[in-house]
């Protein structure tokens, strides 16, 4: 399962994609994005599980899912199911957080500071 992180068209590379499903077994629960803006994850089942779930991938407060299904072994599956997650504020795209840390310093963008 894949989720990609992307602001204008452009990658978001280096922040973190959470991941829940609640049938079968996730490599990880989170993951970073590569320079590509993507975080993958793997979705393993036994043979139990023959049935249909949904994958939500969250970036902060964006969230989104895709449903997917656990088949038989004998059906052939069809290709993964990729996911999108988009960062909003105020219903709008946007990479620009506000945020102080612990040196009273305001966050204006992922890359750039300015401590008052």
């Amino acid at each position: 399962m894949q989720a990609t992180l992307s602001h204008n068209d452009e990658s978001v590379a280096g922040q973190i994609i959470g991941f829940d499903a609640d049938l079968g077994s996730l490599s990880a629960t989170s993951k970073l994005t590569n320079r590509s803006g993507v975080a993958e994850v793997s979705l393993f089942s036994d043979v139990s599980n023959v049935c249909a779930s949904s994958l939500i991938a969250t970036f902060n407060s964006a969230t989104t899912g895709a449903n997917y299904e656990f088949l038989a072994a004998d059906i052939a599956a069809t290709a993964s199911p990729s996911i999108n997650v988009i960062m909003l504020k105020d219903g709008q795209t946007s990479v620009r957080l506000k945020q102080m840390n612990r040196y009273n310093c305001n966050l204006r963008s992922l890359t750039k500071k300015v401590c008052h």
